[in-house]
C-alpha cells in the first residue's frame, strides 16, 4: 500500500504533456509556443523519440504563471 502511494506521487510529479496538451492548457498556438521557446520564455521540453517532444506539467504551469505575472504588471 505504501509503495503504491509513493508511485502515485512520483507519477503526478512527472506528468508528461504532449504538444496538444500544452496547446490546450496554455491556449497558445504551436507557432507561439515555439516562438516563446526560442526567446527563452517557455521550456524546451524533452524529445523522447525522433518525432515526439514532451513537457513536464510543473514546467508548463510555472511558465504560464511567469507569463501571467509579466503581463499583469
Amino acid at each position: 500500500m505504501y509503495q503504491i502511494a509513493i508511485a502515485e506521487v512520483i507519477m503526478n510529479e512527472l506528468e508528461l504533456m504532449g504538444l496538444k496538451d500544452v496547446k490546450k492548457y496554455t491556449t497558445l498556438s504551436c507557432a507561439t509556443i515555439y516562438r516563446l521557446i526560442d526567446s527563452g520564455d517557455f521550456p524546451k521540453g524533452q524529445k523522447i523519440t525522433r518525432n515526439r517532444r514532451v513537457w513536464l506539467k510543473p514546467d508548463v504551469v510555472e511558465a504560464v504563471e511567469k507569463m501571467l505575472k509579466k503581463y499583469q504588471e
